[in-house]
């Protein structure tokens, strides 16, 4: 892990602070002697809960909130890849063993936007609304079609290779949802003959269903033709 020293000191102090020596001697115990990144990267991805523990971490440097032994917190200025979203497009990115990805994603004023989520197993993607650097609740990214407004940090992590996820973008609407308006269903043309016959006609009173001007007028001159005998 020498390799990414700017982390490394990160990392052990937040295992240190959170789990106590013995966590950090844990790990330690686990890496193997081989100075292979490849070899140390294995060796971390097979610790127990070690996915949620970088992960975690990874949310914590997002929000600048790091815990530091001394009190107060590690100072950290996280940093984003800045995204306007203005239209349909798809976004995907991949990740790298103990790696972060962090999306800085801006929705156009008065606007929505319905993304979809898409990641291989390996992937833990996540999201909160403000930017690197603020905080907020952390969720799991939905992978079902979802609107989202305003600004949000999106943040991936991955404990194994070859990871990636996507952002598929379908739609940016001034609406507060998704959902897809169902286009109005026009009268049909032609005689009224044309109608469906509906017995309920003679026993209901034409207000309790819902007909076409056509159909109460018919409604109402049979009704009429039977109360004077058809004159």
């Amino acid at each position: 892990m020498v390799e990414r020293f700017d982390v490394n000191w990160v990392f052990f102090q937040n295992l240190w602070w959170s789990g106590g020596l013995e966590a950090v001697v844990d790990v330690v115990d686990q890496l193997p002697a081989s100075s292979s990144t490849f070899d140390h990267e294995e060796a971390l991805a097979g610790i127990a809960g070690m996915r949620e523990i970088f992960h975690n971490m990874a949310q914590q440097l997002s929000d600048a909130s790091l815990g530091d032994p001394g009190g107060g917190t590690i100072p950290y200025n996280p940093s984003g890849e800045p995204l306007l979203i203005s239209s349909e497009q798809q976004i995907t990115r991949d990740t790298s063993p103990f790696g972060t990805v962090r999306l800085q994603i801006e929705i156009g004023s008065g606007q929505s936007a319905c993304i979809e989520a898409t990641k291989t197993d390996d992937v833990t993607l996540t999201y909160r609304s403000g930017f690197p650097g603020q905080s907020g609740d952390w969720q799991p990214m939905p992978e079902d079609e979802t609107f989202y407004s305003g600004t949000m940090t999106v943040l991936a992590t991955s404990t194994e290779a070859d990871g990636n996820f996507s952002l598929n973008v379908t739609k940016v609407t001034e609406e507060d949802d998704c959902e897809e308006e169902e286009d109005p269903v026009d009268a049909p043309s032609g005689e009224v003959d044309d109608f469906p016959d509906l017995s309920c006609l003679d026993i209901c009173e034409p207000t309790e269903f819902f007909r076409f001007l056509e159909q109460l007028a018919a409604w109402f001159q049979d009704a009429l033709n039977s109360a004077t005998g058809g004159g």
